[in-house]
């Protein structure tokens, strides 16, 4: 069974309960209102006939004239003594003749059917008017009425809510399956389709949004989805992209690998200066290769639950002092330390992994060193919760424009220095993902010509 149809028999079940509720309350709320209004009537009456006091004589209750005045052809009115039997009574209908005469001592109603007809009763006592035998009862007064109107008013009532109801659950499966099929389907539709071409063609595809998606939740589908698919198309780019820069990037020393291992099978034999020539170059871009290619698997992103799998609490102090010795020994540069306390350096903890933290470090003071000719400055920042690392050189700086892009796979700012220096534009984006696993920042803030500030703010927790 298709959603449409489900959702239609639900909203038709639904919709019938509701009006089977509704038109049962109604109908009962009618006969009471009804009964109520009859036997008031009837009450009313009865209080009329017992102010004649004629009423109160028995010696007129043989009279045929007495009870004349009040009768209606649908009641029956009716004198009963203390013998309850009756004295006086008016009245044609003989459904109402056969109910048995009831003496009462107070007053009474009573409401019910016979032969199919709804009949209602009403009594009350006739008190002597004589004044030796003051408010001694001497008889009771019946009233009763033959409720045919109303049996056929309960009939026709029954009947319109029926048919009322039938017309509008009828209205209810045409209008909803007009409106399950316009207005909320075919969004669904639509976008089962998208997904569809997408399966089938790899076409990131999107659908038409038209209003506002806080006030409607198919919109937000639709948004959510368009959402998606950009994001979608951009990763593909990406990748795409990716593909491209690393072909690029692998092509160009494999083809110098090439040129001289041709070069060397051909003369090299016997030049040997050429011959050690293309053996330094053959071994220097198989050293290139060898650091691209272990590179581009850091940059592969895995799971948190696996990137935090080695994570420990370690001292961030002593492993950016190691980091900084270490460079300075290899690339005989002043690399100096700024910790928040000047008379001795503060141990600060972090929670996560040293190996990539030492990585981070490493790949953002050794780019320092490159594009800088005077000594480096780590400054440490303790905070309450987070601690922040700004590495800060007097370089060459980065032009503004190119602020933006430099996180991106591949991309360098100066190809040729670079190539010199022996970069390939992979060092940063390492940086980044490396940060981020952490729940860490990385901001740079560069002016061209003077330096730059690389500065990388890590929670202590981990998060």
């Amino acid at each position: 069974m298709s959603l449409k149809v489900r959702l239609l028999a639900i909203t038709s079940l639904w919709l019938l309960l509701v009006l089977l509720i509704f038109n049962t309350i109604a109908y009962y709320v009618f006969i009471h209102s009804v009964e109520k209004n009859e036997v008031l009537h009837l009450i009313r009456r009865a209080n009329l006939v017992l102010k004649n006091p004629d009423i109160h004589n028995p010696q007129l209750w043989s009279s045929p004239t007495l009870l004349t005045e009040y009768f209606i052809s649908e009641d029956i009115i009716r004198i009963i003594d203390l013998e309850k039997s009756v004295k006086a009574q008016s009245g044609t209908d003989t459904r109402l003749i056969d109910i048995p005469a009831h003496f009462t001592t107070e007053q009474n109603t009573t409401l019910f059917r016979s032969q199919g007809i709804a009949m209602a009763f009403v009594q009350m006592p006739i008190y002597s008017l004589d004044p030796k035998t003051s408010n001694l009862q001497i008889a009771s007064l019946e009233i009763g009425r033959n409720l045919t109107s109303y049996t056929d008013s309960q009939k026709a009532l029954l009947t319109i809510l029926l048919w009322t109801s039938f017309g509008i659950l009828i209205v209810s499966v045409v209008g909803g399956s007009f409106f399950y099929s316009t207005s909320l389907f075919k969004p669904l539709h639509q976008l089962a389709i998208a997904m569809q071409g997408v399966q089938k063609d790899g076409d990131f595809r999107r659908l038409p949004q038209a209003g506002d998606p806080k006030n409607n939740e198919l919109i937000q589908l639709v948004f959510i989805f368009n959402e998606m698919i950009a994001r979608l198309e951009a990763h593909s780019l990406r990748q795409n992209q990716f593909v491209l820069d690393a072909s690029h990037e692998l092509r160009t020393p494999l083809t110098i690998i090439e040129s001289y291992s041709d070069l060397l099978r051909r003369w090299g034999g016997d030049d040997p200066k050429l011959r050690e020539e293309a053996i330094d170059t053959i071994h220097s871009e198989a050293i290139r290769l060898k650091g691209m290619t272990a590179a581009l698997l850091d940059l592969v992103v895995r799971t948190p639950t696996d990137e935090k799998l080695d994570w420990i609490d370690f001292n961030l102090t002593k492993l950016i002092d190691s980091v900084a010795q270490s460079l300075q020994v290899a690339f005989s540069r002043e690399i100096e330390v700024l910790y928040p306390q000047v008379l001795a350096p503060l141990d600060i903890y972090l929670t996560g992994s040293p190996e990539k933290i030492r990585q981070l470090f490493i790949i953002l003071i050794d780019n320092a060193i490159k594009y800088s000719d005077i000594g480096i400055q780590i400054k440490l920042q303790d905070e309450p919760l987070a601690v922040s690392v700004s590495i800060v050189d007097c370089g060459v700086g980065i032009p503004e424009d190119e602020l933006e892009a430099i996180f991106e796979r591949f991309y360098r700012v100066d190809k040729a220095r670079n190539r010199k220096t022996g970069g390939v534009g992979l060092g940063l984006p390492i940086a980044q993902n490396i940060v981020r696993l952490h729940g860490g920042t990385i901001v740079i803030h560069s002016t061209l010509g003077e330096g730059t500030i690389v500065t990388v703010q890590l929670y202590k927790n981990g998060y």
